[in-house]
């Protein structure tokens, strides 16, 4: 397999490997009729009543004047930020790249690992990278190597798919074939987690390890998955149709996006329905990452041109913002605003009234901005964009 495969490359590989479609996060084809579980009526009403809907702008004006700066670094379309240094993968040779964002200058670039085009996590400790080998190796903040250890179960003849995260102790990674649970600080591989199919983006709260996982082509197979650090099992979760990305945690609730065009809060303790919010009729299924913040979860449909804020308790509609395109970018909480992006805007949403706070031209479609203390960053073949926030 080639190792120079670029994230457009890397989600069609992907999403052949398993039977998805290739929007990744931001999308997808029309699901076919699932039976999806019921839903319930405690917690409120799920969406039945819309308290305030946003008009989509008739022009977007734009206000170049907040691009700070441009870099060109060469590195992929995702990028991770921690502690002042931007981490991320060159486009053009799979080399891992740190840049000290201060000065604009490399810190150090690593060639001894051959990484996934998913952004590696990072912590005070170092890096966590899963490599196209499906192993996960940990690099220190000046690129020395600290450790390599078995990564998540992987089918040989796909791309590794999901990304590491890291929770005090513990990493976790989703593979081709479920997910892995290693120690952060030796390596050690402590736990194998099943799913059929991709298992995306876990998540570590307190003792659990919580992550969505399924293949296109199993209908049966959807799922959210809440497994202990210590192997059990803690519950499932099945949705009608696929989950293209990763759960938001919040107010005791584990929330996903799934293509059977509806959003769904599961309670993360017991692994039962809070609520579910059905997405506009004529979209094409919710697959949006969802994110949570000060008890509203942002996320946006399938259809790919409406943002919604939706009340993490009850599952109600705060607002909804219609975009002027297709929505390509993960939300991302940037202060009092929410960040997403079309193809040819970057748009930051007032977080209380769904109100565009302002917007930012692109040159093309951005997957995963950033956030800084000042700045949203977002990359542009290769180049680094950091626009006030």
């Amino acid at each position: 397999m080639d190792s120079r495969i670029t994230r457009r490359r890397y989600l069609l590989a992907g999403a052949s490997a398993v039977g998805v479609s290739t929007a990744g996060c931001s999308g997808g084809e029309e699901p076919e009729s699932t039976d999806a579980p019921a839903a319930t009526t405690s917690g409120g009403t799920g969406g039945q009543e819309t308290a305030q809907t946003t008009a989509t702008p008739s022009s977007i004006e734009t206000d170049p004047d907040r691009v700070a700066w441009r870099r060109d670094f060469g590195v992929d379309d995702y990028v991770m930020v921690h502690d002042g240094r931007l981490y991320g993968r060159l486009a053009d040779g799979g080399e891992l790249l740190a840049v000290d964002l201060a000065d604009g200058e490399t810190a150090w670039s690593a060639d001894a690992v051959d990484p996934s085009p998913a952004p590696p996590a990072v912590d005070d400790r170092g890096l966590y990278v899963l490599t196209m080998d499906d192993v996960v190796v940990s690099l220190d903040h000046e690129g020395e190597q600290r450790w390599s250890g078995d990564g998540p179960p992987g089918n040989p003849q796909y791309s590794p798919i999901g990304r590491p995260t890291v929770a005090g102790d513990h990493v976790a990674v989703g593979g081709s074939g479920g997910a892995a649970l290693l120690d952060a600080s030796s390596g050690d591989r402590l736990q194998t987690y099943p799913g059929d199919g991709v298992a995306w983006a876990p998540v570590i709260r307190d003792d659990t390890v919580y992550y969505t996982a399924g293949d296109g082509r199993k209908p049966d197979s959807h799922r959210v998955y809440a497994m202990g650090i210590d192997g059990s099992e803690r519950w499932q979760f099945r949705v009608g149709d696929s989950l293209y990305c990763g759960p938001a945690l919040g107010d005791g609730a584990v929330f996903v996006a799934s293509m059977d065009e509806y959003v769904y809060a599961i309670e993360a303790e017991s692994g039962e329905q809070r609520w579910r919010f059905e997405t506009p009729a004529d979209n094409r299924g919710s697959a949006s990452q969802p994110v949570y913040a000060d008890g509203t979860v942002f996320v946006h449909e399938g259809g790919d041109q409406v943002m919604f804020a939706l009340d993490a308790a009850s599952g109600d509609e705060v607002w909804r913002f219609p975009a002027p395109d297709v929505l390509t970018a993960v939300p991302a909480i940037a202060g009092d605003v929410v960040v997403t992006a079309t193809p040819g805007h970057l748009l930051a949403i007032d977080r209380e009234s769904g109100d565009l706070g302002w917007a930012v031209g692109l040159e093309e479609s951005i997957y995963g901005p950033a956030v800084t203390d000042d700045h949203v960053l977002y990359v542009v073949e290769g180049t680094v964009v950091a626009v006030e926030r």
